[in-house]
């Protein structure tokens, strides 16, 4: 579960990477991430290759799958956000392409490949990338507040915007900042990681859902 232990944690990883390997990308799997070897091998040559060609390319990662609670596949979802009209805002992706590279705005860190110079881009910035991020755009509230006349209900319109906000969690402040640098994020829906839970959550329970929910219901 997101939270400032996981954060750390990823943050301790990066550092660790940076500082005893000289290799140029970091491959993070989640402990719940189940894949085969062939699916790993086909993630790392499709980050070669999306590299050579598109060099502002951060980070390309593979497809997982989210259930609110596990044993119900009709919520079943692709863990791939969408942006939205400021760089706060992401929606969550409810259907995809397949089989293909798509930049995205964000997705979780359980399986993702990452440049090197992205990750080292934040060590000499001296930031821990994925601690949360507060999704309150305060230039926003500012102008918003600006408006009211009484001063007593701006202070209450602010202080319960700020109290009421929600945080990314360390995967999404992640990826906001890869994209605060410059840098582009990819999924390739073409390599699937099953999600552990209870069960396995893989693309075809999320097709059958896809399928009941665009089935009309006989009359």
């Amino acid at each position: 579960r997101s939270g400032p232990l996981l954060a750390q944690g990823r943050g301790q990883l990066v550092g660790s990477f940076l500082t005893n390997t000289t290799s140029d990308a970091l491959l993070m799997i989640d402990s719940d991430q189940y894949a085969t070897p062939d699916v790993i091998y086909s993630h790392a040559d499709v980050f070669r290759r999306t590299r050579e060609q598109h060099p502002e390319v951060g980070i390309v990662a593979g497809l997982t799958y989210i259930a609110k609670t596990p044993q119900d596949a009709d919520i079943l979802y692709p863990n791939i956000w969408q942006p939205g009209q400021h760089a706060l805002q992401m929606s969550q992706m409810t259907t995809y392409p397949k089989d293909t590279l798509i930049e995205v705005a964000a997705m979780g860190c359980s399986n993702m490949m990452v440049a090197r110079e992205v990750l080292q881009q934040f060590a000499d910035q001296n930031v821990n990338p994925f601690h949360h991020k507060s999704i309150v755009d305060y230039q926003l509230l500012v102008d918003g507040i600006a408006t009211l006349d009484d001063r007593v209900k701006r202070a209450e319109v602010a202080q319960r915007t700020v109290e009421e906000a929600d945080q990314f969690g360390e995967d999404l402040s992640f990826c906001y900042r890869v994209r605060q640098n410059g840098w582009k994020i990819t999924c390739h829906t073409g390599i699937v990681y099953e999600h552990s839970k209870s069960i396995l959550l893989n693309e075809t329970m999320y097709d059958a859902a896809v399928e009941r929910h665009t089935t009309k219901e006989p009359v």
